[in-house]
């Protein structure tokens, strides 16, 4: 895809982003740092529109200029995808339970959408997407091509970098620790033998022929009782 189309669908995903913020804004407990990436949303569109409006003027482009705008462009949209992706769900959840009646947890449910990205759970945060989206951003302000028409608006995006940085987390990087308690109960029927395999945070614990007893802090080893 050339760099003017990327740019193009990259507006119309931010466009999408915000409509869908409006519609889950209201929802109880959704961390404020869903808040700060909305309040970026406008910035990010208009750093885009004046990037379309420039290559609209280009009739052509050196084939490594074009090579570098669309590697910055096409990180931009990845992460705007993502970010999408995460309000969608919320959207998604939010409108379920409503016609079921039930009550939920927002963070929860974003907690455990963060988890299903495994070991990029921290860099799925709505607040670190839209840190690198605006960091692209800034980067391809910068280029000879786009500085005459975006050169007013690096310093607002530094300074909603800034803000970005002192922004409370939407969850806390605490939560994604390797090293985090963990419980796990097994029960055995009674007179029952078996082997015990335990995987936490890529490291394979075998437990064979001893319980294990594991209350989020030290384990306690002891022999399994005779029957």
């Amino acid at each position: 895809m050339d760099p003017l189309s990327l740019v193009m669908a990259s507006i119309g995903l931010v466009q999408t982003i915000s409509s869908t913020y409006r519609a889950i804004q209201h929802i109880k407990g959704l961390p404020k740092a869903f808040q700060s990436v909305s309040d970026d949303l406008p910035l990010v569109e208009a750093i885009l529109k004046s990037a379309r409006d420039e290559l609209s003027r280009q009739n052509s482009l050196a084939e490594d200029v074009k090579r570098s705008i669309n590697t910055i462009i096409k990180r931009c949209h990845d992460n705007a995808q993502k970010l999408n992706t995460i309000f969608e769900k919320i959207k998604g959840k939010e409108q379920q339970e409503s016609k079921d009646g039930k009550e939920w947890s927002v963070t929860e449910f974003y907690r455990n959408t963060l988890r299903s990205f495994g070991r990029l759970a921290k860099a799925h945060k709505v607040e670190n997407l839209m840190k690198d989206l605006l960091q692209d951003l800034k980067k391809m302000a910068l280029m000879q091509i786009f500085k005459t028409a975006t050169a007013a608006q690096i310093e607002k995006v530094e300074k909603a970098l800034l803000e970005l940085e002192n922004v409370e987390p939407s969850v806390p990087d605490s939560d994604f620790e390797e090293g985090e308690s963990f419980r796990v109960e097994q029960k055995i029927a009674s007179g029952g033998k078996g082997n015990q395999a335990i995987n936490k945070g890529g490291e394979q614990h075998n437990i064979f022929g001893h319980h294990i007893d594991s209350g989020g802090g030290s384990i306690n080893m002891g022999k399994i009782p005779e029957s």
